[in-house]
């Protein structure tokens, strides 16, 4: 797939799993996130997403099926590549009790790691649906 100009300059390839690979909440596609349970309000989860799932350790983003289960307030998630200022943007919007999920495209941060910040404590749930391949 080719971009308009200004938008990327280079083909953007994108892979998807023929499953996806549910990485957080209770266990996690390898057992990693078992027994982690609710986010506390005001918390930031760093989720390793490389190298798991079938996502490449040089993989530069990633897509994923974000959604908070049951928030205690309402609020929002922002998901970031790790290692660099949270933006003042939500990727998925919740009022409290809310079930709400919401597809992101997520560069990937340090150490291989996506970023899911909530001002409230709630639950949350992560699906890689794809990838985007370094290069």
């Amino acid at each position: 797939m080719r971009t308009g100009p200004g938008l990327f300059d280079r083909e953007v390839r994108i892979r998807s799993h023929a499953v996806a690979c549910f990485v957080a909440a209770v266990l996690g596609v390898d057992g990693s996130f078992q027994g982690n349970g609710r986010r506390s309000a005001g918390t930031t989860l760093e989720l390793a997403v490389t190298d798991r799932g079938g996502v490449p350790n040089n993989a530069e983003a990633v897509m994923l099926n974000v959604t908070a289960v049951s928030p205690g307030a309402a609020g929002f998630l922002t998901v970031f590549p790790c290692g660099t200022e949270m933006p003042l943007a939500s990727s998925v919007n919740y009022g409290p009790g809310d079930v709400v999920a919401n597809a992101v495209l997520a560069k990937i941060g340090t150490g291989g790691r996506v970023c899911i910040y909530s001002p409230a404590a709630t639950d949350i749930v992560v699906d890689v649906t794809g990838y985007i391949p370094a290069g």
